[in-house]
């Protein structure tokens, strides 16, 4: 069964973040970078059980798995299987205080 990527609003709000900060340092790197996170979402999609079970946060539903965005390590996919959908809930910098950005 494959499943469709689905990004929750906050994770629309952390990729524009991203693009943002990205278009800054190198022109083009926002858009390259975009390119890797749909690719890496619809690999997810026809691979919904791949990455690690994320355990990172007390608050955070025990069924978050996390998965890089390929071609950038340092950025995390943190989402969930629902049904016939991956949705992302958060895309975010490893080296940023996750605890943190989970309580908001």
């Amino acid at each position: 069964m494959t499943f469709r990527p689905k990004f929750r609003p906050r994770a629309w709000l952390d990729l524009d973040e991203i693009c943002r900060y990205y278009e800054e340092q190198s022109p083009g790197l926002a858009a390259r970078f975009m390119n890797a996170v749909r690719e890496s979402a619809q690999f997810l999609s026809e691979n919904p059980t791949l990455g690690q079970v994320w355990q990172g946060h007390r608050q955070a539903p025990s069924e978050y798995r996390i998965w890089q965005v390929r071609g950038f390590p340092r950025l995390i996919i943190f989402f969930v299987s629902q049904g016939s959908t991956i949705e992302v809930m958060r895309v975010l910098h490893a080296a940023r205080d996750l605890e943190s950005l989970f309580d908001d």
